[in-house]
């Protein structure tokens, strides 16, 4: 079930799903409830998240795409 969304991914997605292709949308959430709080977000920090998880996400990725 979908517990975040991306507006983005939506926009993306859209034509390809019109057109009845597969679709798969990964995001990494770099600034979980963001404005939310009272703290700054920064761009440092959202680089160290995607740091953090690039290399999880590339094993998903080569796993995804190695069972088609």
């Amino acid at each position: 079930h979908t517990r975040y969304i991306s507006v983005t991914g939506v926009q993306t997605c859209a034509l390809p799903i019109y057109m009845d292709i597969n679709v798969l949308g990964l995001s990494c959430l770099t600034n979980k409830a963001a404005g939310l709080s009272d703290k700054t977000i920064n761009h440092e920090e959202v680089m160290e998240i995607n740091l953090q998880t690039s290399q999880v996400l590339h094993k998903l990725i080569k796993n995804i795409v190695e069972d088609i």
